[in-house]
């Protein structure tokens, strides 16, 4: 098995060593170990669904046509991204956006998952639990992270066959407010929405 090595923060200025075993234990002892997705949450492995996808079986830098996600999740479309809000289990749903270009390519996926906790305290659980659990996932699949200037961590895969890069980010949403009021139009009754942090995950395809 090559284990990568990405060095330096640039994203596109970066240098690959190969790394076989046995000889790891000398050249790089620090080299993470590949998670099976099988042995991963319920809620990630339904975000991932199989592991030669990047979310949602499916692979950025393909046709929007191979996306899966059924109708029910279906929220909008419009002329350059079609958007869905699956749920991944009773904790965890996501708003999920597929971005494509003019040749109906899927070249960015942003994906914001939310926890359902009953209480602000279990939603902080529920968000860190899910954030630490895709870092191990993508660290053991691409290798160690760098850190962005905005302090998101950044993954990148190279595929040689096709010169093609791509970059996976995965970062906390804070909202700006813990709490916020809605006001129905019709009745004017107010409700308290809580607004939890959230995890940001995001997969752009370079060619």
């Amino acid at each position: 098995m090559y284990y990568r090595l990405i060095c330096g923060l640039g994203i596109l200025n970066m240098v690959l060593f190969g790394c076989k075993q046995p000889e790891c234990p000398d050249l790089c002892p620090d080299s993470p170990t590949p998670i099976n997705l099988k042995e991963c949450s319920a809620h990630l492995q339904n975000l991932i669904q199989n592991h030669k996808s990047d979310i949602r079986g499916f692979k950025v830098g393909t046709p929007v046509s191979g996306i899966t996600e059924a109708d029910s999740n279906f929220v909008s479309k419009t002329s350059f991204y079609t958007s869905y809000d699956p749920d991944l289990d009773i904790n965890y749903w996501a708003q999920v956006d597929y971005f494509y270009n003019e040749n109906n390519n899927v070249d960015r996926v942003e994906a914001e998952i939310i926890p359902g906790g009953l209480s602000p305290q279990e939603n902080l659980v529920l968000t860190d639990s899910l954030y630490f659990e895709l870092k191990e996932y993508l660290t053991g699949k691409y290798g160690y992270a760098v850190t962005n200037t905005d302090y998101r961590l950044i993954w990148n895969d190279v595929n040689e066959n096709t010169n093609s890069l791509t970059i996976f980010s995965l970062d906390y949403e804070i909202p700006d407010e813990d709490i916020s009021i809605y006001i129905d139009d019709e009745t004017g009754e107010t409700d308290t929405i809580d607004n939890p942090p959230t995890v940001k995950y995001i997969v752009k395809h370079i060619e």
